[in-house]
Order: structure tokens, then sequence, then C-alpha cells
């Protein structure tokens, strides 16, 4: 039992246990590795990183973690902390001056979750670095958000038809950029819990809430006018 208490291996196989139990098969599917970069030589870990070298040579930067193991290595100082490239200086600058014009789709793996992989990333960041970066998150999807209400609008027929013909070309480009939160479809548990068998989930995109509230606005403008 002792022996296993001080096990890295057992660390590592109860901080993956952990992270399966908070995180849903879906969410799963789309973590990102964490860049760190090794303070001590950690012998046997190379297979960590693919690497052809054995162990995990200190200082050596760029070593990729998966996320649930970073936590240890980050809180115990044996490793340091490498902002994600989807978070670095060049993609903050650039939504913070035009978060419309930034596909942040594209920026995280195959299914763009860069708010959900952002909010972890700063779950990982100490202040002030997590306080910044959950500001820049914060503000960008409200930057983004009167256009992907303009959007919902379109695919619902309430915008005009001037609006939706000027706008065709710049509303393509928006939405070929729409993260994940902000396109998916997915319905939403009433009771707040997940249930593993019906398909229904707790997220719901905000695209799709928009595009059921232009409706309801519309129905109800239309039998309002009706009633007069």
């Amino acid at each position: 039992m002792d022996n296993e208490y001080y096990s890295l291996d057992a660390i590592l196989a109860e901080n993956q246990a952990c992270f399966s139990y908070y995180y849903n098969s879906d969410e799963l599917n789309f973590i990102e590795k964490i860049e760190c970069t090794f303070n001590i030589e950690v012998p046997g870990l190379g297979y960590l990183d693919n690497a052809a070298d054995e162990h995990v040579k200190a200082l050596h930067r760029d070593d990729q973690l998966p996320y649930w193991l970073a936590p240890t290595m980050l809180y115990t100082g044996w490793a340091g902390f490498n902002m994600p490239r989807p978070y670095n200086g060049l993609v903050q600058n650039a939504v913070v001056a035009e978060p419309r014009s930034v596909k942040i789709g594209a920026l995280v793996g195959e299914n763009g979750r860069w708010y959900a992989f952002g909010k972890m990333v700063v779950d990982l960041l100490s202040d002030p670095q997590a306080k910044e970066l959950a500001d820049i998150l914060r503000q960008t999807f409200k930057g983004r958000l009167p256009d992907l209400m303009d959007q919902a609008q379109h695919f619902t027929g309430t915008a005009s038809a001037a609006a939706r013909t000027s706008g065709d070309d710049a509303g393509a480009e928006f939405r070929s950029g729409l993260d994940a939160t902000e396109r998916e479809r997915e319905n939403v548990d009433p009771y707040g819990h997940l249930e593993g068998t019906d398909g229904c989930h707790l997220r719901c995109s905000v695209f799709v809430m928009a595009q059921e509230s232009a409706r309801q606005v519309k129905a109800w403008y239309e039998s309002s006018d009706k009633s007069r």
C-alpha cells in the first residue's frame, strides 16, 4: 500500500480516472495536449511525448502532456506551463482587436472548442494570467454575439431580403469560423442530468437558441398583427 502511494504509475492512473469522471466522452474527444517544459529529468516517461528517448529531459521545451496529467506536473513544480498556441499573444491580440474576424473554430482540434478548452487552460493558470485569459474569452464571446444573432435571423428568414443578400459572403465567412459552443445543435436535459441513452446533453448552441428566439419573436409579432 505504501509503495502504491508513492508510485508514479499509481498517481497517473488516479489522475486519469478522476479526469474521466468529471468529463464525458464527447468532451474527452476534443481535449488538446498541454505544452510544458520539464524542470527535472523524469526516467521512463519518454512515451508521454511520443519521444524516441526513453526519458523526459529537463528543460526540454514543447513536451506534450495529456491535460489530465498537467495539473500534477505543474503544481508540484516538476514542469512549467507554456501557453497553448490557440491562446498565445498573437491570437489574443487578434480577438481583442476584432473578435468577429478570427476563425476561432479552427484553432482547437477538429471540433473547434476554443471557449471550452480556454476555460480548462484558465483553470491551470494562476492570477493575473488566469483573469486576463478569462476576460479575453468573455469579451470575445460578447463581441461575436451580435453577428451570431444576425446569422440566426438570416437562417430563420426574419432578416430583410436586402440584408440577407448583402450579407451572404460576410455571413458565410463568419459561420465557417464558429466555435462548437456557437454552432452545434444539442438538446437540453430539463432535469440537469446527462442522459447517456437517449442522446440528451446539457449543452445547447447559442446559434440554435438564437434561431429559436427569432422564430418565437416572429410568430408573436405575426399573431399580434393579426389580432389588431
